[in-house]
């Protein structure tokens, strides 16, 4: 399963982010300050389409790329409990145990960039 993140100004413009991706960047996105209120968080959380307007998207790229992006190379990824960690140590995670799917659940560096990028060129979004 996924989302699908579609601006407002221009239809054909999104990005699609799987959930082992948004979940993480959901709780990115709680503690980026934007204004995104729980009930909007939850709605945000399904396909339901939630609407982000342009100010707030714009809100919570300045704080992904300068508080989060910051602080990950690439390869590295944020887990729902924030913990980072790299593509080694999710190998070896997985290697010594396959039935903890929480460490499946992390937002990629290289998601997460091109989530700033879509923030900062969206004129607001709906979530789908």
């Amino acid at each position: 399963m996924s989302v699908i993140l579609v601006d407002q100004a221009d239809e054909k413009h999104d990005i699609q982010i799987n959930h082992f991706n948004w979940r993480p960047a959901l709780e990115l996105i709680k503690d980026s300050g934007a204004g995104i209120d729980k009930q909007r968080l939850e709605v945000m959380s399904t396909n339901l389409g939630a609407e982000v307007s342009e100010e707030e998207a714009r809100a919570i790229a300045m704080y992904l790329a300068e508080s989060v992006l910051k602080t990950l190379q690439p390869g590295e990824k944020i887990h729902l409990d924030k913990f980072t960690s790299t593509q080694e140590l999710l190998q070896t995670s997985k290697d010594k145990s396959s039935n903890d799917s929480q460490k499946e659940y992390g937002v990629t560096y290289e998601v997460l960039q091109k989530l700033v990028e879509f923030l900062n060129t969206c004129g607001g979004f709906k979530v789908y």
